[in-house]
């Protein structure tokens, strides 16, 4: 045998089986980058039930059409359009809220409220599977947005008109694709020269553009076939009136919290203001019972008495400090509703500059229920000139439900409550607010995306003196509120020496009598004075004070000094 031919028959065998495996891939990668996936088909939807875009956000659920309107599913309007829409269905009722409007309507029913106001609708809503279904033209008028049903692709495509949007035009014919990490998988049809689109630059990638066609396909081109995209910004809109005349405070707040417990006690407090202070804050109203009627101990005197001072008043309510109390006007829209009515009908009798919302026995299950409570109030109270603020805690896993986040978008002022960090309940001895807690009030709501514009330390008057008694079970620890002058005379007439702990930020004392021991972190002017240095320090808006009449006398030239440096 020649061994040269073998050779070359070897060689040649390969050189087919490689060309044979090049042809392959060649082939595949070419099928592969024509390949035409239908729309409907990459993205699991039927052709014939059609499909929704969100702007550039592809949804196959949540409507249906008729002669009369496109219906969309409250789930979907709460997915792609307003986060804060709100269904009843014990009551059948829906609410939405905005900035400045409160709309509430019932099913099947022509008639809708704004602002308590009745207006007529041209098609009602309707209940199906107990989900309530809203026609595009209610949508279309109360969220600004454009719903377009292109017959032609079987796709309604929905944009925001406040929204800024980019458009550009391809400068050569070219394919789609539906994925940006796989483009060699092509959108059915072709983009022409010429073709204008909309473009989305922030789920664009480096090389490619994502893009929305006028036959609603959304997907992705190269940029470089593109002209430059072009930026339309949104115009404002006008056709809203909103009424934000409230009488917002110059400079740092300064607020002072004034329990009232009773109508005759408002004389106690309404013929002077400390110097200083800018916000009078009295307990004047509290729940009689589970169906949201209001105890009210207010005194229009009382405010006038502040007005003449140059203080506005921002009257608190309570929820009892009782989770069903607060659970039964939380959550359920009637009750919630007329509570509203009668805080807007106090605001208007009494001239209140504000409401203070005190909620502190919000159940977790209720946290959704608390924030739209305080999304129904603000506009109506935004409506009539007045402040909305909110007490909350100190940020901790347990509180989580409150949401500051979101309540910072409604009210205008979140009052942190700095104190009780060791309260009549705890089982160790230690002082109501260290410099350490207070500051931590402060951060972690920051933290919380509560903006330092609309954020107030509250810091306490008082404090507590503590009784350890040894037992068999260990030391059972008991305690008492003082004022700050209280506080201090008891310890001192009990011989007791005081020391200032810098860690803390107070002066500590004790003393042991008949077997027992005393102690007292005292909040004094001292304490005081560090505290309203983390005003200044984090740039916040002010602070509260919990409660006048337990100060001592030259507290309010302290706080009025450190809320006037720069």
């Amino acid at each position: 045998m020649n061994y040269r031919r073998k050779k070359r028959k070897n060689n040649l065998t390969f050189v087919s089986f490689l060309f044979i495996i090049l042809f392959f891939i060649f082939l595949r990668i070419f099928i592969l980058k024509y390949k035409t996936v239908d729309f409907f088909e990459y993205y699991n939807l039927s052709a014939d039930s059609g499909a929704v875009i969100v702007e550039d956000k592809v949804s196959g659920f949540g409507f249906e059409e008729n002669e009369n309107d496109i219906y969309f599913c409250f789930d979907f309007v709460k997915s792609f359009i307003d986060p804060y829409i709100f269904w009843d269905e014990a009551e059948k009722k829906l609410t939405i809220t905005t900035e400045d409007k409160v709309i509430r309507m019932k099913s099947n029913e022509l008639d809708y409220y704004i602002n308590n106001e009745p207006l007529s609708l041209d098609i009602p809503f309707y209940i199906e599977d107990n989900t309530p279904y809203i026609p595009s033209s209610i949508l279309k008028k109360l969220y600004n947005i454009k719903i377009n049903k292109i017959e032609k692709s079987n796709i309604i495509s929905i944009n925001f008109n406040d929204k800024d949007f980019y458009t550009a035009e391809t400068v050569k014919s070219t394919k789609m694709t539906f994925n940006s990490e796989k483009p060699f998988t092509n959108i059915k049809g072709k983009l022409g020269k010429g073709t204008s689109v909309y473009i989305y630059p922030d789920d664009s990638t480096e090389e490619l553009y994502k893009i929305k066609t006028d036959l609603g396909y959304v997907g992705y081109a190269p940029k470089k076939i593109f002209s430059e995209p072009k930026l339309y910004k949104a115009s404002e809109n006008t056709e809203d009136n909103k009424n934000t005349n409230i009488n917002k405070i110059n400079g740092k707040i300064n607020l002072a919290f004034e329990q009232v417990t009773n109508y005759s006690a408002n004389n106690k407090f309404k013929e002077t203001v400390p110097d200083g202070v800018n916000v009078l804050s009295p307990t004047w109203f509290s729940f009689e019972d589970k169906s949201g009627n209001i105890r009210n101990i207010a005194d229009k005197s009382y405010v006038d008495s502040a007005h003449k001072n140059s203080a506005q008043v921002w009257a608190l309510i309570t929820d009892n400090f009782d989770a069903e109390i607060s659970h039964a006007i939380l959550s359920a829209t009637d009750t919630r509703e007329y509570v509203i009515r009668q805080l807007l009908a106090f605001v208007s009798l009494y001239d209140l500059d504000g409401i203070n919302i005190d909620f502190e026995a919000v159940p977790v299950k209720d946290g959704d229920y608390y924030i739209q409570f305080l999304r129904e109030l603000a506009p109506l109270l935004r409506q009539q000139g007045a402040v909305l603020s909110a007490d909350m805690f100190v940020p901790k896993p347990w509180t989580e439900h409150y949401n500051r986040k979101e309540a910072a978008k409604t009210v205008d002022y979140i009052i942190v409550m700095g104190y009780d960090e060791h309260y009549a309940g705890s089982n160790v001895s230690g002082s109501v607010a260290s410099i350490g807690w207070s500051e931590e009030a402060v951060t972690e709501t920051l933290n919380q995306s509560v903006p330092k514009d609309k954020l107030i330390l509250a810091v306490p008057f008082y404090s507590r003196i503590w009784k350890e008694t040894s037992s068999q079970n260990g030391i059972q620890v008991t305690s008492k509120a003082y004022g700050m002058d209280e506080a201090k005379n008891y310890m001192l007439e009990k011989n007791a020496s005081f020391k200032w702990l810098d860690d803390i930020g107070q002066y500590y004392a004790e003393y042991t009598e008949n077997g027992q021991t005393y102690k007292l972190w005292l909040e004094d002017e001292k304490s005081i004075g560090l505290k309203l240095d983390l005003v200044n320090k984090y740039s916040i808006a002010g602070c509260a004070s919990w409660k006048r009449g337990f100060e001592s006398e030259n507290t309010w030239n302290i706080i009025k000094e450190k809320l006037s440096a720069d």
